[in-house]
């Protein structure tokens, strides 16, 4: 119940808060961030054309490298390669996207993943897409794991599909900007993924991220996101 009422506390907090409005940003082909803490990451992105985009990424001893290409506004797909080099395995992903808008503020989304997370494993989401205000998003759905291969948590031990209340929201303040994404599982877990940066340059941010997504294991991480 202390979890619940934390996580309620905080999103309805941030949708005070949400009334300011996120900069807006500047388009540029590609970009890179890479990241050092107790679980490093580097990932990067470069779009070949308005519908098809190069991405890659390592963290935690994965690597993955693929393509991401847009059907249409409403619907996407990513193809690619996951490489784990704790023992060598490599095989291929695939998933799909979609975002269906119905009336002025709201939007169904989600994505099945296949082999993206974990080997022998789907991860998939489906929610509704509610903007609060201008580029500040409360979503809520459901998430789970599929497969021989899907991880499992202590809070989910039979690995069914979980009710979540999600929040997209984010802030700039002249330099400084907070990107704040928490998880409220129905059940009572709460989960946080936060991003605090500072605009350096046009195109270089420092960036400091806070989450602990999935394990409910802290990671911070620091370093800089350049678009080029």
């Amino acid at each position: 119940m202390k979890r619940i009422a934390v996580g309620v506390f905080t999103l309805t907090m941030m949708l005070i808060l949400s009334t300011v409005a996120w900069g807006a940003e500047k388009d540029y082909k590609g970009s890179i961030t890479a990241l050092v803490g107790n679980e490093s990451l580097l990932e990067g992105s470069y779009r070949l054309s308005d519908r098809m985009s190069l991405v890659g990424d390592y963290e935690d001893h994965i690597f993955r490298a693929g393509v991401d290409y847009d059907w249409s506004d409403k619907f996407g797909v990513k193809l690619g390669v996951r490489y784990d080099d704790g023992d060598g395995s490599a095989v291929a992903y695939g998933g799909f996207d979609f975002e269906i808008p119905f009336g002025t503020n709201l939007e169904l989304s989600g994505f099945y993943n296949y082999n993206y997370e974990a080997e022998k494993a789907g991860d998939y989401e489906a929610y509704i897409k509610i903007e609060m205000y201008k580029n500040q998003f409360l979503n809520a759905g459901v998430m789970g794991y599929a497969g021989s291969g899907a991880p499992i948590y202590d809070y989910n031990p039979k690995n069914e599909a979980l009710l979540f209340v999600r929040g997209d929201f984010s802030w700039q303040f002249n330099k400084f900007g907070i990107a704040l994404r928490p998880v409220l599982l129905i059940e009572g877990e709460f989960f946080h993924d936060y991003d605090f940066t500072y605009q350096a340059s046009e195109r270089l941010q420092w960036v400091l991220n806070i989450n602990d997504l999935d394990d409910q294991e802290l990671r911070y991480r620091v370093g800089v996101s350049y678009q080029f």
